[in-house]
């Protein structure tokens, strides 16, 4: 659209706009229990003992919003 001359040079780009949108977002998805989405965060729960189990997050895949954003705040 920059190249068509409909936005000025200094917009920003379509992948700032939605880091910039992602934030909040996910905020108010972890704040409110009853967002359509919460089922899909896992609890924040800091338990410092040895796994019981050798299980491992999965490939960050930035494709996805949770976990794009559990990556996000977790590393």
């Amino acid at each position: 659209m920059r190249q068509s001359g409909y936005l000025p040079k200094d917009a920003p780009t379509a992948a700032e706009i939605v880091n910039k949108a992602e934030a909040p977002l996910f905020r108010s998805v972890r704040c409110d229990s009853r967002h359509v989405l919460k089922k899909h965060i896992p609890p924040h729960k800091y338990n410092l003992r040895i796994r019981s189990h050798k299980l491992i997050l999965p490939p960050k895949d930035n494709r996805n919003f949770i976990a794009r954003q559990l990556y996000k705040n977790i590393y």
